[in-house]
């Protein structure tokens, strides 16, 4: 496998003779590692993490595919150039007093910018270690499509499907079908955000979905027919179920989506938007 460049974007300053971080975190500074690929930008992809300040202390030791790229305190910003594929993404974080958690994704490059952020928390029994999606650029030879134009058609699906589901439902986002999984998968997230943040339905969490995927052999970007959808919706106990998929290309681009009710298994709302 070809080496994995890198970018390490720094959120700690120099001053007074020693270099610290203030007690408000200063906006990360730009410092380029070496490695970086000159060549063949259409056949790679970028993978950053993020680490905003936390107050835990320790580093992250990011893996890609077995091997160590390399270490991220608080407050800093990791990029790495990798080439189009599957990669498998693992962080790890530990501290002086041996706290330690870890989780690991499944990356599909696919000539984009996959975005990640790693949330630390303390739990109970210990701390936990979160990688949240933020944002997907898709990179190609003819420009970039900004992820704000992906969130915005989100958005106006949303408003679609909400408008159309009775207030109180119970709702399972099963699957999108799309060329690029990482694409579909941040659209579930986004979409996930959004009901939840509405406080208007009741969404399954993904562990339940991932034990009815696992069981079922279904991805998150691939098709499920109508038929299956109502099945997997009357495991988790939902009363709505959201599938769709990702058609065209350029100006032809769209997102699909519809919401199939369980128990009659019709239609109760379709939306499709510009992407």
């Amino acid at each position: 496998m070809r080496k994995i460049g890198w970018v390490l974007l720094i959120g700690c300053v120099l001053g007074g003779g020693f270099i610290g971080c203030a007690h408000t975190p200063p906006a990360p500074v730009e410092k380029i590692g070496v490695g970086l690929f000159a060549d063949g930008a259409s056949e790679e992809a970028e993978i950053v993490i993020t680490r905003p300040y936390d107050g835990y202390g320790g580093d992250l030791h990011i893996f890609i595919d077995g091997e160590l790229q390399g270490t991220l305190a608080a407050n800093e910003i990791a990029k790495f150039i990798v080439i189009n594929g599957p990669h498998l993404l693992k962080v790890e974080w530990k501290n002086k007093r041996d706290a330690a958690s870890d989780e690991t994704k499944q990356v599909t490059a696919h000539s984009d910018r996959n975005v990640y952020q790693v949330k630390l928390n303390e739990v109970k029994g210990g701390y936990r270690l979160t990688l949240l999606s933020e944002g997907i650029t898709v990179l190609s030879g003819s420009g970039v499509r900004k992820s704000s134009v992906v969130e915005e058609a989100v958005r106006k699906t949303y408003d679609q499907l909400a408008a159309n589901i009775s207030k109180g439902s119970k709702i399972a986002i099963l699957s999108i079908s799309a060329g690029n999984p990482n694409e579909a998968e941040f659209i579930i997230e986004e979409l996930t955000t959004l009901l939840v943040g509405s406080k208007q339905y009741k969404v399954v969490d993904r562990k339940s979905l991932d034990a009815i995927r696992e069981e079922q052999k279904f991805q998150m970007s691939g098709e499920v027919n109508d038929q299956s959808a109502v099945s997997i919706g009357e495991m988790v106990g939902a009363q709505i179920v959201i599938t769709g998929s990702i058609t065209g290309d350029g100006t032809t681009k769209r997102l699909r989506l519809k919401a199939l009710d369980v128990q009659s298994s019709e239609i109760v709302a379709m939306s499709a938007e510009r992407m």
